[in-house]
């Protein structure tokens, strides 16, 4: 971990929550952000991504691919470190997989099982996240 890691962390940050407040950003090639909903668990910030595609390409910069062959079906490759899960998707061999007709909630907590070397580097973005926001502490 470096300070530029600290600083691309903030600046992702920074740019969602800018794309959460622009409704004319929630439009852009064929993918329609519908809600962005930030949850606050314990000391855990949670994030829900809601949205439509109208061409299913522009999902695979987030690296969901339609099926060539059939086009009946969406495939995102398992990275175990990334602790996917989803009742709506069937994991087969390692890649999770859903029909195209039917929405899909896909929940990740890459951060649940993080080596021991690294631990030490870890950083609540909570206070950043609170002061752009404006969240009060209960």
């Amino acid at each position: 971990m470096t300070a530029e890691d600290s600083f691309s962390v903030e600046d992702e940050l920074r740019q969602i929550l800018e794309f959460h407040k622009n409704i004319e950003r929630k439009n852009t090639d064929s993918l329609t952000v519908e809600e962005i909903v930030f949850t606050l668990n314990d000391e855990q910030l949670n994030t829900t991504l809601k949205g439509r595609y109208f061409d299913s390409t522009v999902l695979e910069d987030a690296g969901i691919y339609l099926d060539k062959i059939t086009k009946d079906r969406f495939y995102l490759m398992n990275f175990p470190d990334w602790n996917i899960r989803s009742s709506d998707a069937v994991l087969k061999e390692n890649y999770w997989s859903w029909p195209v007709d039917k929405t899909v909630t896909i929940i990740m907590e890459p951060f649940n099982d993080i080596p021991d070397e690294y631990r030490q580097h870890r950083r609540s973005i909570l206070t950043y996240w609170k002061q752009q926001t404006g969240h009060q502490s209960e």
